[in-house]
């Protein structure tokens, strides 16, 4: 979903910046984050978002300048969300550094709401020559499964032989999970599809369960269920008229074993194909089992299900339906224990309008039509009725920032209140199984006029950073009283889109000027955000970088650019040492079994790459098919090293490994660092140096 531009000028009598960042500091005091007394307000003070910025300017200005990283050690830079600590870091700042492109999308948003915000900021993206993000052979692409999907026909003539190990793991049966409720949704969805009762299709899906083997493992053809551990060679494969089944024969003859195995897990030995169900979709299998293959294909549980045996029951519910979890919760299935408190307004900050006066000037009359076609019987005239009684507010404007919101009215008059979080309200459930709740916020002291008591709805149980509306419940008898109100719902959007893109997306899609539709999304480019990963571009930042510093604090310029010289010649020694590890290397392909965050590299060095995703992706879990794509690629090439990046869970590098007999190893992208060697002072340099030996292994 694109972002949507909040950048309006702010009225004269909104807060001074001093004043803003006096009630955050007061805010974090009370919660217990006390600014640190030792601070030098002499010097310059630096900000950066990640650590590749924060080590630069500690090369280039060492102890000259007061610098913060907002993203603390350890963590993942594509989950940051800033905290009210970190806006008062930046709204003080002399200069702000930033990586640019969608993770820092939220950037504007926050400085939209400062009156005077950092003294500079630089954008890394805008310092490199950027380039977009590439999807190569065999790669996940995020955008997969966000397209409508045409019915798939499957063609017997293309099925391959598959290995042994596709199919490694501990498996449980599913049955569980039909049994105790867990996966009446996904039922309920079926039963319409087939337009059959829910208990006619729980009963066939009961039928078609059915097993023996509640759980089994399988590694490499030792499979041990019913008790029994017993050795299987693979067999080839039987088609049928919807699918293939992959089969193990039982090659030692242990009694008690099935003679035969049989998996489907809807793959065809085919690289390009992917049959993931989302990118938090568990692994799952179809198992058969039997004296004969054909005993197997004919039994009527044909379609029992193994899921992968850590699996909780929500994951085979989200596989199932073929959605995420954030997915389902924008949705509206949520439960109390996905609530996170919202103690800040920062998800709501920036310049909003009301639409009730476009209801009522009748800029939103194409909007009824569209909806009496697609309604519940309303009519064009009825339906604007319902949406002018509910967005009936007299505030056509709030500005909202800090712990304040200011309220406009249509004359231009103004009431500005703070407001102190109280928690969330309780859930409703609605009888499709979707919950309701708004999160509850009390005026300060007198509000003047303003309203005492609000209430935030937008659809979420959570932070979010991608808000398109909200509603706003405002009252003065308590939250109570303003929970009962079901009926009055005041609609925000963002102060710079117009009643058309405010209409079409009431309507549920978008103009061209603000489309939201994935069409218009595809044709967006998006950068690969990871610039520092080459070290000629990490040359480019750090001169601009210095001058900017010394731009900043002409007292110190000198020793600025003395240090980073020094610093540069360092990384001139690194670029040629990668440039030598390459002009002697018997291969120029690298495989990694993980995100990709190396294209600058890649392309600096004239490198293939094969990877399960694209840098900025946010998927952890690869497809059959792409694992099988990067374990054929390994023993194809001949690759003796697939690597894994910084603070992953491995685990798709482990089964390459595993499969190939690669070695595994750490290829550093320095996006960030562990705590321990952020606290021993260990930077690019260092880590990048390390990279060299690594690439070697991989290479020579």
């Amino acid at each position: 979903m694109k972002r949507v531009s909040r950048k309006q000028p702010l009225n004269a009598a909104a807060l001074t910046r001093r004043a803003f960042a006096l009630c955050l500091s007061i805010m974090l005091v009370c919660a217990g984050f006390a600014p640190s007394l030792a601070e030098d307000s002499s010097k310059l003070k630096v900000v950066t978002t990640n650590f590749p910025p924060y080590d630069f300017v500690r090369q280039i200005a060492g102890d000259l300048v007061d610098i913060t990283m907002l993203l603390q050690p350890g963590a993942e830079s594509h989950s940051y969300e800033p905290t009210p600590r970190d806006i008062i870091a930046i709204d003080s700042s002399d200069l702000f550094i930033y990586t640019g492109g969608e993770d820092d999308a939220w950037v504007d948003r926050i400085l939209s709401t400062l009156d005077n915000g950092p003294t500079n900021k630089l954008a890394m993206l805008d310092m490199v020559e950027a380039v977009p993000e590439e999807i190569v052979e065999g790669m996940e692409h995020e955008h997969e499964h966000e397209h409508e999907e045409e019915e798939e026909v499957f063609d017997p003539s293309t099925v391959k032989d598959r290995s042994i190990r596709d199919f490694n793991g501990d498996w449980k049966t599913g049955m569980p999970y039909l049994l105790d409720g867990t996966l009446d949704e996904w039922i309920t969805a079926n039963a319409e599809a087939k337009e059959i009762s829910f208990d006619e299709m729980l009963l066939t899906y009961k039928d078609r369960w059915r097993s023996d083997y509640d759980s089994f493992s399988i590694y490499n053809g030792v499979a041990a269920l019913g008790g029994v551990s017993a050795l299987y060679a693979y067999d080839g494969f039987a088609t049928t008229e919807t699918s293939a089944w992959y089969i193990l024969k039982l090659a030692d003859g242990t009694p008690g074993a099935p003679t035969y195995l049989m998996f489907n897990d809807h793959g065809t030995g085919n690289a390009e194909e992917a049959h993931d169900h989302g990118e938090e979709a568990v692994a799952h299998t179809h198992f058969l089992y039997g004296e004969s293959v054909e005993e197997a294909l004919s039994a009527d549980n044909w379609s029992t299900m193994y899921y992968d045996a850590d699996a909780s029951g929500e994951q085979i519910l989200l596989t199932m339906l073929g959605v995420t979890k954030d997915e389902r919760i924008s949705a509206g299935y949520f439960t109390e224990s996905d609530v996170v408190d919202r103690a800040t307004m920062v998800d709501w900050y920036g310049d909003w309008q009301s639409a009730y006066p476009l209801v009522a000037d009748g800029s939103l009359d194409f909007v009824w039509p569209e909806k009496a076609e697609a309604g519940d019987g309303r009519t064009a005239e009825e339906y604007k009725e319902y949406y002018a009684s509910s967005y009936k507010t007299e505030w056509d404007r709030l500005v909202i920032k800090g712990d304040t919101i200011t309220y406009y009215k249509n004359d231009g008059t103004s009431i500005t209140a703070t407001y102190e979080y109280k928690g969330p309200t309780p859930l409703i459930y609605y009888d499709d199984g979707t919950a309701y709740m708004r999160f509850n916020y009390e005026a300060v002291g007198d509000p003047q006029g303003a309203p005492r008591y609000v209430q935030f709805a937008d659809h979420n149980c959570r932070p979010t950073s991608n808000l398109e509306h909200f509603h706003l419940y405002m009252g003065e008898d308590g939250f109570d009283k303003l929970y009962e109100n079901m009926t009055n719902w005041p609609t925000y959007y963002p102060s710079d889109m117009s009643a058309l893109e405010i209409g079409e997306e009431m309507i549920g899609h978008d103009s061209s000027a603000h489309s939201h539709s994935h069409d218009h999304e595809e044709e967006e480019v998006e950068f690969d955000e990871h610039v520092w990963t080459s070290p000629k571009n990490a040359k480019l930042i750090i001169a601009q970088i210095t001058e900017e510093l010394a731009s900043l604090d002409p007292a110190n310029a000198q020793t600025y650019r003395t240090n980073a010289a020094a610093y540069l010649s360092k990384l001139d020694a690194l670029d040629l040492a990668f440039q030598d590890v390459v002009s002697k290397a018997a291969r120029n392909t690298i495989v990694f079994g993980d995100r990709f965050p190396f294209r600058y590299f890649a392309d600096a060095y004239d490198l293939e790459y094969y990877a399960a995703f694209s840098g900025c992706s946010t998927e952890t879990e690869a497809s059959a098919a792409t694992i099988k794509f990067l374990i054929d690629k390994v023993n194809d090439e001949q690759i003796p090293v697939v690597f894994h990046i910084e603070l992953s869970n491995e685990k798709i590098a482990d089964t390459i490994c595993e499969a190939t007999g690669a070695k595994k190893l750490l290829m550093h992208t320095v996006h960030n660092v562990t705590r321990d060697d952020f606290d021993k002072g260990i930077g690019y340099l260092e880590l990048m140096t390390e990279d060299i030996e690594r690439l070697k292994e991989a290479l020579w």
